[in-house]
């Protein structure tokens, strides 16, 4: 409806609504004109109520749904795009991380500061089994850990305050002695760690069979509440996220894993 009908609308509310008033006030209150004028005049105002009500109630319906088209286009682009879950690290329980280890049946690549929380409770089964179980059917693990002494780490250490020699010595032992110790050793080269002392770590990546995971350190501060993207392999980003894994695994030092 264009604005002159819209005008001409109200126009003639107002001219009803007079002439109604007019009547009630100037005639007896039995005759005929005044009980007409009287229901003219609840019609009317009856009528603009309810156009008052619709005007406000579709205008939030129109909105709701502008809103909801919005959000189901964005869950669209997601799904092109392969993106799974955007949300906070403190958000996944431990059974995600479990579940996301039980995934990966022929590959598992991480890449972390020191990825030590993985050897402690309540991973540290599920983590030291999932390679064992990887590596003897013939898969591959790749672990890329941060050099103790290299420049990232003292970097690291100014800006957060955090040493992460010992964590990082944690993940090797465990990897050393409770999974290769543990295999064949046929299968023993199926599982590779490397460590890089210049290049700067941005994020924990963790790849499976069917899941990519990326969280990206805060830079001043502990990382525990720092977002967390879950992405499948073969998107758009969680494409690039691996071959970008890739290339700096390619360009790190072979880890000594007798140490």
């Amino acid at each position: 409806m264009n604005r002159a009908a819209k005008m001409a609308m109200i126009g003639a509310f107002l001219i009803g609504i007079l002439v109604a008033a007019y009547y009630i006030f100037t005639t007896p209150e039995a005759s005929i004109q005044n009980r007409l004028a009287t229901g003219m005049l609840g019609s009317l105002l009856a009528a603009i109520v309810y156009s008052l009500l619709t005007f406000f109630l579709v205008r939030e319906s129109v909105e709701d749904k502008k809103e909801f088209r919005e959000c189901l286009a964005e869950l669209k682009r997601r799904d092109l795009q392969g993106v799974r879950h955007i949300r906070a690290k403190t958000e996944f329980e431990p059974v995600f991380w479990i579940s996301l280890l039980s995934s990966a049946s022929t590959c598992l690549d991480l890449t972390g500061h020191a990825l030590s929380q993985w050897c402690e409770e309540p991973y540290r089964e599920s983590f030291v089994s999932t390679l064992r179980r990887i590596a003897s059917n013939g898969g591959k693990v790749r672990i890329l850990l941060m050099k103790p002494d290299g420049e990232n780490h003292t970097r690291r250490q100014e800006l957060v305050g955090t040493i992460y020699t010992d964590r990082i010595r944690t993940t090797i032992r465990t990897v050393h002695n409770d999974v290769l110790r543990q295999i064949a050793p046929s299968y023993q080269k199926n599982i590779s760690m490397k460590w890089n002392g210049t290049a700067d770590f941005y994020n924990v990546f963790i790849r499976t069979d069917t899941t990519v995971l990326v969280s990206p350190y805060l830079t001043t501060m502990n990382s525990q509440h720092a977002i967390q993207l879950v992405f499948t392999p073969g998107g758009r980003f969680g494409t690039t996220y691996c071959t970008d894994f890739e290339n700096l695994f390619k360009k790190s030092d072979p880890l000594d894993l007798t140490l």
